[in-house]
């Protein structure tokens, strides 16, 4: 539902893998990092 939760894609990254999808598996680990270098870091206090 949102797609720029980086779980689930290491979810469906991981199901892909279990079961020999590996193009399908290296794309979506790719956009995990993508989407985790793109996460602004939460300021202190907040």
């Amino acid at each position: 539902m949102d797609p720029s939760n980086f779980l689930t894609h290491n979810l469906l990254g991981q199901a892909y893998k279990a079961t020999g999808q590996v193009e399908e598996a290296n794309r979506e680990f790719q956009l995990v990092v993508d989407l985790q270098n793109n996460v602004k870091p939460q300021s202190a206090g907040k």
